[in-house]
């Protein structure tokens, strides 16, 4: 039976066809099995690793290549979906794996070109030697605490060094890397300052300072001349960012500062900055005030350049229009989050039948946490393209889509704003009475997850609802008390409940 798929495999990778895309799967088989992607993280390794380059051509980028190798290689289930959880992270089976490793193998690829102990509880790193013939070296989630000596890496283009545990990197550890493209710090916590060699590294490309502790963005930087992304997320002690530093990185195509402790005052200076930027293609943003909201939707470059966007308390912010993203063509995710004084939120739907179908083609994410005065999430009438919507702690929230559909500024009442979505989240909405106010398909719906919604007793459903496996996730109380067009639970989705008897309240934890 084994081998009988062994085959199957090996025919769908044959059949792949193109070298590029037989080169990006192989190239996830160097990791561990079982191993979990996140989708970004590994087509940005393979521009590192030179199998990915921009299109000029054909105005294809090297990261939509990478998008599309990904979506080929799970059309021909080589690759997985990590779960109905999340969009952006997939898996490769272990038969599957163990396919790509015999190709490999049969290549006679050089076993020491390729370091990679991921994950297996390492207190100290590989010795120095078993680094110097690599191009590739991943350490992430290990124990390792120091890393030590000048490794002489010369054909070394990524390394990853997310290990949450790292307390020191010698200040000359950088220094022999001269084609080091992709580097990888994240989750080390304790990393304030940075060794002075990593500012020697002038072929980076890719550098990941997320979750890490640096409190600084010096005018060192301004030497990684070739960066092109950029990864600053929740780096919650980040307090100073160096004038001229971001506009003189003149590669620089992706910034992500989501999650990031800046004050006010440097995120509006640093929008100022990037308003300059000719290469700049993608910024993630956490907003917290109305003057960063003001300057970010008049500014016709940042608002079309935002592909994830959080908008987190705002004090004073009573009504927000998001109809300055209307023509942004690579927004994914919009997060609203403890915006205590808002009571509204509108898009004015263009009137122009083509304009409808390209605004927010791609926001795929929307969650809405703790916005006490919000009564309905109308707005989603509007974002056609929602895929995974979580909504959470709106007290004062009665209905998803309000009874009048959201009167002129909205999409005509024929259009179904929930025909791509599969997962929807529902949590802590004490008023919470309806959905919608009619049946509606839910042909994708994979999960509905209901808790503490105890006035919520009819769900929008008609025969059309649910893709295989769907499964609907809450309270058994709640589910028993559910009303129905003929007085009992459907059969197909009674088999679908899964009772849960308590969730996280903190919503920030919430992925989909």
């Amino acid at each position: 039976m084994e081998e009988k798929v062994f085959h199957i495999l090996k025919f769908s990778y044959d059949s792949l066809g193109d070298e590029m895309i037989k080169a990006c799967f192989l190239n996830c088989s160097l990791f561990p099995k079982a191993d979990t992607f996140y989708q970004p993280k590994i087509i940005n390794n393979w521009m590192a690793e030179e199998f990915l380059e921009d299109d000029g051509a054909l105005s294809i980028t090297a990261a939509q290549k990478g998008e599309n190798i990904i979506r080929e290689l799970k059309r021909a289930c080589l690759l997985d979906s990590y779960s109905y959880e999340r969009d952006d992270c997939f898996r490769m089976h272990d038969m599957v794996h163990d396919m790509a490793r015999s190709i490999c193998l049969g290549k006679g690829e050089p076993s020491d070109e390729y370091l990679v102990q991921k994950g297996l509880g390492l207190i100290e790193p590989p010795p120095i030697p078993k680094w110097e013939a690599t191009k590739m070296i991943s350490l992430r989630y290990n124990k390792i605490e120091i890393l030590e000596g000048k490794p002489k890496c010369e054909k070394l283009l990524t390394l990853d060094l997310s290990i949450k545990g790292l307390k020191e990197i010698a200040n000359d550890f950088f220094l022999y890397m001269p084609n080091l493209k992709f580097l990888d710090l994240s989750v080390h916590q304790n990393l304030r300052e940075l060794p002075e060699s990593l500012f020697k590294l002038r072929s980076l490309q890719f550098l990941d300072l997320s979750n890490t502790g640096i409190r600084e963005l010096s005018p060192r930087f301004e030497k990684l001349q070739k960066l092109k992304i950029l990864r600053l997320s929740w780096t919650r002690e980040l307090s100073v960012v160096s004038s001229h530093v971001i506009s003189s990185l003149t590669n620089l195509e992706q910034l992500e500062l989501e999650g990031s402790h800046l004050s006010v005052n440097s995120i509006n200076e640093l929008l100022d900055e990037l308003e300059c930027s000719k290469a700049l293609q993608h910024l993630k943003l956490t907003v917290r005030s109305k003057v960063t909201l003001e300057k970010l939707s008049t500014s016709e470059k940042l608002n079309q350049i935002i592909y994830d966007l959080r908008i987190e308390g705002c004090k004073g912010l009573s009504s927000l229009e998001l109809s300055f993203l209307k023509n942004n063509q690579v927004l994914q995710s919009l997060r609203m989050e403890d915006c205590e004084d808002m009571e509204k939120v509108t898009v004015c739907w263009p009137k122009n039948d083509i304009l409808r179908n390209v605004c927010f083609r791609d926001l795929s994410v929307a969650m809405i946490f703790n916005c006490k005065l919000l009564k309905d999430a109308t707005l989603l009438l509007a974002l056609p393209s929602i895929s995974s919507l979580v909504i959470g702690g709106c007290e004062s929230m009665e209905d998803i889509i309000g009874a009048d559909g959201g009167g002129d500024s909205m999409v005509p009442a024929n259009i179904n704003p929930f025909a791509r979505l599969t997962r929807l989240c529902l949590l802590a909405l004490p008023l919470l009475k309806c959905i919608c106010s009619h049946a509606l398909p839910f042909p994708h719906l994979i999960r509905l997850h209901v808790m503490a919604c105890p006035k919520l007793k009819r769900l929008p459903f008609d025969s059309n609802c649910g893709a295989e496996n769907f499964e609907i996730l809450g309270e058994r109380e709640w589910w028993d008390g559910l009303e129905w067009e003929d007085g009992a639970i459907p059969a197909s989705l009674n088999q679908c409940f899964k009772p849960r008897k308590s969730f996280d309240l903190d919503f920030r934890k919430c992925q989909l």
